[in-house]
Order: structure tokens, then C-alpha cells, then sequence
């Protein structure tokens, strides 16, 4: 009878220790002069927040089901899956997952639960001018990430955009950061 007392207690002390502590937004914007003015109408303001991977960056290994339903079957990465489907294709089936990943109904719920932030990791290769000809990403239509940014805006919601992805990759094993790249040996 006591380990289950004990696992709800170790339980209570981890999600606490996550939070936030009581503070005014301000102590983290010094540095700039808006943002302190914003930030200093926000008394005692806790950042809460949730983090919408595998929408603008597809990482296969946070979502099986959708990768294989865009038919991308065992591509790697991005880059991997647009490759082999072709452009068209790859275009066709990466929008239709823009469109049902993540939606701003979606963002309504989330501020419904209590959250105030939400992080939307983003490749370069969304603005799709910085692609490099030999690339193969999807062209996004980034009509999507206006209106999930927009309905937070609406509901008074932070979002933070986040370079997941630059030019290369950052780690030459994780499909997130563009390219899968494989190295021959020798």
C-alpha cells in the first residue's frame, strides 16, 4: 500500500518541478525595452505551453501512422520522402498533413486547457525560395501556419517559431534537421 503513496508523491514533486516559478515575464525580457513594457502588464505571468512537433517538420519517429498515410512509407526524412514520391505528389500529401495535423481549432483547445505558449518548430526550407535546386522538400503552403497563428494571436496566446531545421543538417542522424545523411565508409 505505501508504493503507490509513494509514486503520487514522486509524481506531484516532478510536475511541479517543471513550472514555472512565480515571476513577472519581465525578469526574462531585459533586454528588450517592449517587451519589458509588455511584459510588466503581466504580473506573476506562468509560461505554459506545448510544443506542435511533427506539423511543420515532419519527424517519422514522433508520427508512424501520419508518415505512412502521407506515403512516405520508410523514407528517413523530408528530403527522403519527396525524393521518392517525386514533388507533386509529395507537395499534394504534405499539405493535406499541414491541414489535419495541427488546425486552429486545435489552438482553441489548447487555450482552453490553460495554455498561454505554444512552439512551432519550422525547417528552412519553409520558405521555400532558400531551397537550393538538388533539394527535394515539400513546398509549404504557409497558409497554415498563418491561421494557427493567428488563432493564438486571437486568444492572446505567445507563439514561439522555432529554426529546427537550417540549411545541411545539424546532426547527421535526425530526419528533423532536413537530410538524413549517410556517409560511405571506407
Amino acid at each position: 500500500m505505501k508504493r503507490p503513496t509513494v509514486i503520487t508523491a514522486l509524481l506531484a514533486a516532478s510536475v511541479h518541478a517543471w513550472m514555472p516559478a512565480e515571476r513577472s515575464l519581465a525578469a526574462f525580457n531585459s533586454t528588450s525595452n517592449s517587451l519589458t513594457t509588455r511584459a510588466s502588464s503581466l504580473p506573476n505571468y506562468k509560461i505554459r505551453g506545448v510544443n506542435l512537433g511533427g506539423w511543420l517538420i515532419s519527424e517519422p519517429w514522433m508520427m508512424g501512422d501520419e508518415w505512412k498515410l502521407m506515403g512516405c512509407g520508410t523514407a528517413c526524412s523530408e528530403f527522403d520522402c519527396v525524393k521518392s514520391l517525386g514533388q507533386t505528389k509529395a507537395d499534394s500529401a504534405f499539405d493535406a498533413h499541414y491541414a489535419r495535423w495541427i488546425t486552429p481549432d486545435m489552438v482553441t483547445s489548447m487555450h482552453n486547457a490553460g495554455l498561454n505558449t505554444i512552439r512551432i518548430p519550422i525547417g528552412y526550407w519553409s520558405l521555400h525560395s532558400l531551397v537550393a535546386s538538388g533539394e527535394y522538400f515539400p513546398n509549404m503552403n504557409l497558409k497554415y501556419l498563418d491561421a494557427v497563428i493567428q488563432r493564438a494571436a486571437d486568444l492572446s496566446m505567445f507563439v514561439v517559431i522555432d529554426l529546427h531545421g537550417a540549411p545541411g543538417a545539424q546532426k547527421i542522424s535526425d530526419a528533423f534537421t532536413g537530410q538524413v545523411c549517410v556517409f560511405p565508409t571506407t
